[in-house]
């Protein structure tokens, strides 16, 4: 999050994808020096070579992973000069060219990037564009001649990620890749899931081990279960199946439970009855579907509710960045009405030999330097432009240099003997 706050929203996914090439890179080059199986099938000449690049590629004692990586670099270039700096530095051309001489030799490698998506309700907004990089840098590794089928990178992303790049302008070059696969689990896959994940249950947990039937009426004792709110019987599996999201890890979760009323109902050497079955099933039913609620607030909390960003600017979750609301204006909340405040007429000052516009917001009040001198048709009255416009340095035709946004000729020529009259930066006069 603190690294997304230093950039403005639309170099996010460039900033992100340079940052998780450099951990790939390091961790890569780590693995190679550090690790004696392979340090000593690259040639001598290319390792000290690599290690000239200490800067860019600290060695530890261990050759750690891509995560730690990427937590170091981001810790020790905590600036967005810093990081700007360590990522885009000429250097990393040579570290991948002596990374690419290397490889030839080297038996393929591996890296594992997965469980991003654990700290992703917590910020949306700021883990899409870094999820986004990571995908970008593991397919330009992918397409890199030399080293793409030596170096192998898997990361796992959420869907809404993948959906954001297909809505993109390269999405051509990403739709139907057959490097990229979709865990799209049915009641199919789950079924067979869970008949494998039985056959490996320790008798403890099964009701009627010796049963030669289904699979799930040696773990429940049940084949069918009854359906009392619409007075009819189901097969068990199916009941299953239908009360968690079809993903594999709620399956995982509702079998930890169901173990765990098996067991304790063997304890007084009987099987689970059906009103404790659907108790069971019904608790966790409650709990997945809480979850998947929280989920989809956060998603649209991302969209309407924004962090704010550096600059007057908020970050939304799509990459767009928009002007922020007023103070007073929250989501559910109807907005106080604001009472319209007229601006203050700035008032004239004037001196000898040069005049000033005060107000606020105006020099006077701003701290806007600007200098007036006498002319021979009249004074020249200089304005500077409002706090936070930018100001335009200008010359007067009449030679009077200021710095301002607008300037008028107002008044009559000063008196002859009126000395020239500077007003220093930041005064009042």
């Amino acid at each position: 999050m603190r690294t997304c706050q230093l950039f403005e929203a639309r170099d996010l996914a460039e900033i992100w994808r340079l940052a998780w090439s450099r951990a790939i890179t390091r961790t890569a080059v780590a693995h190679i020096l550090l690790r004696p199986g392979l340090s000593r099938r690259v040639d001598p000449a290319t390792a000290r070579a690599l290690k000239q690049y200490g800067t860019l590629v600290p060695l530890r004692r261990t050759p750690g992973t891509v995560y730690s990586h990427l937590a170091e670099l981001l810790w020790d270039n905590d600036t967005r000069q810093q990081l700007t700096g360590y990522l885009r530095d000429g250097a990393w051309t040579d570290v991948n060219h002596y990374l690419r001489e290397a490889s030839p030799a080297l038996p393929p490698m591996a890296f594992y990037v997965d469980g991003m998506d654990e700290f992703f309700e917590a910020a949306p907004s700021y883990w899409l564009p870094c999820q986004e990089g990571l995908f970008h840098a593991v397919m330009q590794w992918l397409r890199d001649p030399a080293i793409g089928g030596r170096l192998h990178v898997v990361v796992a992303i959420r869907d809404v990620v993948l959906s954001s790049i297909l809505r993109g302008e390269m999405a051509g070059k990403f739709r139907g890749d057959p490097h990229l696969r979709v865990l799209d689990w049915d009641a199919g896959s789950l079924t067979y899931l869970l008949d494998r994940k039985i056959e490996k249950l320790d008798e403890r947990y099964l009701a009627r081990p010796d049963s030669a039937g289904d699979p799930v009426e040696r773990w429940l004792g049940l084949s069918d279960i009854d359906n009392v709110a619409r007075g009819t019987s189901e097969r068990m599996p199916d009941y299953l199946l239908r009360h968690i999201r079809l993903v594999p890890r709620d399956l995982v979760e509702l079998g930890n439970s169901l173990c765990a009323a098996v067991r304790e109902a063997k304890e007084d050497r009987q099987v689970p009855s059906p009103e404790v079955i659907r108790g069971t099933i019904a608790a966790k039913a409650r709990t997945f579907g809480a979850e998947q609620i929280q989920q989809c607030a956060n998603q649209i909390s991302a969209d309407m509710a924004p962090a704010g960003r550096p600059g007057g600017h908020v970050l939304l979750s799509d990459g767009r960045h928009q002007r922020p609301p007023p103070a007073d204006v929250r989501v559910g909340v109807c907005p106080a009405p604001v009472p319209h405040r007229r601006r203050r007429r700035p008032r004239r000052r004037r001196h000898a030999g040069a005049a000033a516009l005060v107000g606020p917001g105006w020099p006077g009040s701003a701290g806007c330097a600007m200098t007036a001198g006498p002319t021979s048709s009249g004074t020249c009255w200089s304005s500077c432009s409002p706090t936070g416009s930018t100001a335009v340095a200008s010359i007067c035709s009449a030679g009077c240099a200021h710095r301002s946004g607008v300037w008028n000729r107002l008044s009559t020529a000063p008196s002859a003997t009126s000395p020239p009259s500077v007003v220093p930066p930041g005064s009042t006069r």
